[in-house]
């Protein structure tokens, strides 16, 4: 029995390993900017905004309250995000296969601080393609075009597709021309169908903005006039959560569909080969190129020190007064 555990073990850890190298990460970057918008990298460092530039992981953006920025990952999704909000990029999506084969290993995840964003997926996912935090309530989406706003209370809008909506324990499903408010982001509001979304600038990769600010009274005048306590609807769940798993379980077999193509194997080996040279170079001691770059700056660091200090020493010298000449 020990043996088996063994052996299943080592195979959950090749399959993993093999899966690690097959995966390729998506590029994110700004395709508009407007406003002095900027972010905040991983390092803290603070970095103007500019467009064509890359958002990478541990990003977090923050957008001025007159200004824009449309984001996109390639292949993927656009991200409109208006003034006065803040993202953080936790995680960048992860893909196997290329092309129409290409598919959703691990999802992008975001989470909105503050503020609004209209999302747009660019392509169905049978595998959940985005998570999307915000206050405690989570966004599992797979292809759809919805809004987010995070404030006191955190508003989601579908224009288009299906958003799985959980918080505090609850979860419902929301679909086409649906909208829910999570009062405190933590406690749902039953579903609506209001006619204000109807003047939003539903366009994600346009220049302009949404018009969410400008409709945002609107629509809380209508919320309250239509507003009812949420109530479990265990069949209504039970059904989207039937299918999203008969999806999600395609979406695995498709996954390791191409894991034996050999395109994909072709991959995993140059890559396995290319962690096994930087190992095997790392253990004989000899220093990869970034070591090397790390050794000149080192040195040219001591260097230029050592120069200062020289120039130090000879202006204090040269200041020093001098002994009286003995008559």
């Amino acid at each position: 029995m020990d043996r088996l555990y063994v052996l299943c073990f080592i195979a959950l850890t090749f399959l993993s390993t093999s899966l690690t190298f097959a995966q390729a990460t998506l590029e994110a970057k700004i395709v508009f900017n407007k406003g002095d918008n900027y972010k905040f990298n991983a390092a803290g460092l603070k970095i103007k905004l500019q467009k064509g530039a890359a958002i990478e992981k541990g990003d977090q953006l923050v957008i001025v309250e007159d200004g824009l920025a449309v984001i996109k990952i390639v292949g993927h999704s656009v991200l409109k995000l208006e003034g006065g909000t803040k993202l953080n990029f936790d995680q960048l999506p992860e893909v196997v296969g290329k092309g129409k084969n290409q598919e959703v290993s691990s999802p992008a995840e975001l989470t909105n601080k503050i503020g609004s964003i209209l999302i747009k997926m660019l392509k169905e996912s049978s595998s959940e393609s985005l998570v999307v935090r915000s206050k405690d309530a989570t966004l599992g989406v797979r292809g759809t075009k919805f809004l987010v706003s995070t404030d006191e209370d955190v508003v989601v809008a579908v224009n288009e597709g299906t958003v799985e909506l959980e918080s505090n324990g609850n979860t419902d499903f929301l679909t086409k021309s649906e909208s829910m408010v999570v009062e405190n982001g933590k406690n749902f509001t039953a579903r609506q169908k209001l006619d204000v979304f109807k003047n939003m600038n539903w366009d994600v990769e346009s220049e302009k903005t949404s018009k969410w600010k400008n409709i945002r009274k609107n629509f809380r005048q209508a919320y309250l006039k239509k507003r009812e306590k949420w109530k479990a609807n265990k069949p209504r769940v039970q059904t989207f959560k039937k299918r999203w798993q008969e999806r999600t379980q395609r979406s695995r077999d498709k996954i390791q569909k191409l894991m034996k193509s050999p395109s994909v194997q072709k991959e995993i080996k140059e890559k396995g080969k290319k962690r096994k040279d930087f190992n095997s170079k790392t253990r004989r001691g000899t220093p990869t190129e970034r070591q090397i770059d790390n050794a000149k700056k080192r040195f040219r660091d001591r260097k230029r020190n050592k120069d200062m200090r020289d120039k130090v020493r000879d202006r204090v010298r040269h200041d020093e007064p001098k002994p009286p000449v003995e008559q």
